[in-house]
C-alpha cells in the first residue's frame, strides 16, 4: 500500500503547466509552473516578448495559468531579463 501512496505523491509532483501566446505564427509570451495539482503551485517562468510589454499579454497568460492549476497556493519569484 505504501508504495501506491508514493506513486500518487510522484504523480501529483510531476504537473507541469505550459501555456503560449501567439500572434500570427510567432510565439509572443510563455508562462510555465509546476504544480502538486491540488495545494501548491510554482510559477516557474513568465516570459514575454519585448514588443508587447504593457499590452496585457503576461496578465492574460498567469489569470489563464491561475484558473487552469486551481490552487489554493501559488509562489512566484520576481526577476527580469533583457534578451536580445
Amino acid at each position: 500500500m505504501e508504495e501506491n501512496v508514493f506513486q500518487d505523491k510522484e504523480d501529483k509532483l510531476n504537473k507541469v503547466l505550459t501555456l503560449g501566446a501567439w500572434k500570427d505564427e510567432s510565439l509572443i509570451g510563455l508562462v510555465r509552473a509546476v504544480s502538486d495539482g491540488n495545494f501548491r503551485a510554482y510559477i516557474e517562468d513568465i516570459v514575454i516578448d519585448s514588443l508587447y510589454f504593457k499590452e496585457g499579454v503576461g496578465i492574460k497568460l498567469v489569470s489563464k495559468l491561475l484558473k487552469e492549476l486551481s490552487c489554493n497556493d501559488f509562489i512566484i519569484q520576481r526577476r527580469f531579463f533583457t534578451f536580445l
